[in-house]
């Protein structure tokens, strides 16, 4: 299970065009209604369509900043690229040998998920005691099995996020690979085996964090090939206060061994700016 990541600009594009598309329908009949002489049915229908239009513009504005923002964004990652091009160290790579830290990735993931457990728990307990000092204060708690009924209905509403969030992590620990070896006109991870020849493409999310706002937890790593796409979760996108990688601290190295085997095998890596 692979949950989607949407960039910015594609939300705020697709929001602002299915507001506008309820927004012109009923625009229209407004303006048909006033001009038919029903004056009262065409402001009917002109208010609902203003408060659309409101809304499809504040989305549109919103697509054109992140439009700017990802745009300058991924021109940054293909400069630094290039730069790695040029650079002195860029000779012939032989062959690179990187062992991914699965075990702590796994158990910071497992950290995290207990984490957010705790804090669902306490927020629906805190939940509870707003709810429980409104009934009391007005004076509409007659039975202590109501007290029974809020803590259960506020923990309900806390298991569709505490599901996802289970969903996620399972996700993860199924694709967290445990090596990446890189070889000339070969790509190992794990038990998988590519041929440079059968790779179309390789995205991978960069080094530094781009995009601060992405839902997306993990960095990945996808390998597109004739037979098929397969992707892998790598290390928390998160940086640390200090600057300093989570948990993989080669992740850097191993983006720059990549890109260059890449370029050595005549292979396309990307480096997203939505990671």
């Amino acid at each position: 299970m692979f949950l989607p990541i949407v960039s910015g600009r594609k939300l705020n594009k697709a929001v602002c065009l299915a507001f506008l598309a309820m927004c012109l329908p009923l625009l229209a009949a407004a303006v048909y209604f006033f001009l038919s002489g029903s004056p009262a049915a065409g402001r009917g229908f002109l208010t609902p369509a203003l408060i659309l239009g409101g809304i499809s513009l504040l989305y549109g504005i919103g697509w054109f900043i992140w439009a700017r923002k990802e745009k300058r964004a991924a021109r940054e990652i293909a400069e630094a690229q290039e730069r790695l091009k040029a650079s002195p160290e860029a000779g012939r790579m032989l062959s690179r040998e990187f062992t991914v830290p699965k075990a702590k990735l796994i158990g910071k993931a497992l950290g995290r998920n207990r984490s957010i457990v705790k804090g669902a728990a306490i927020a629906a307990l805190c939940a509870a005691g707003v709810i429980t000092v409104i009934l009391l204060f007005c004076g509409a708690l007659n039975d202590p099995m109501q007290l029974v009924f809020v803590l259960v209905f506020c923990a309900l509403i806390t298991l569709p996020g505490l599901i996802l969030q289970w969903f996620i992590y399972r996700t993860y620990v199924k694709t967290v690979p445990s090596e990446i070896l890189l070889f000339p006109g070969k790509l190992v991870v794990d038990e998988n085996v590519w041929s440079a020849a059968s790779i179309r493409t390789i995205r991978v999310s960069p080094a530094r964090i781009m995009n601060p706002d992405s839902p997306s937890l993990y960095r990945k790593l996808e390998i597109e090939s004739s037979s098929g796409s397969r992707k892998f979760r790598l290390d928390y996108r998160m940086q640390a206060t200090d600057g300093r990688q989570p948990v993989w601290e080669e992740y850097p190295a191993f983006l720059s061994a990549l890109s260059l085997w890449g370029e050595e095998n005549g292979v396309p890596v990307n480096v997203l700016y939505m990671d």
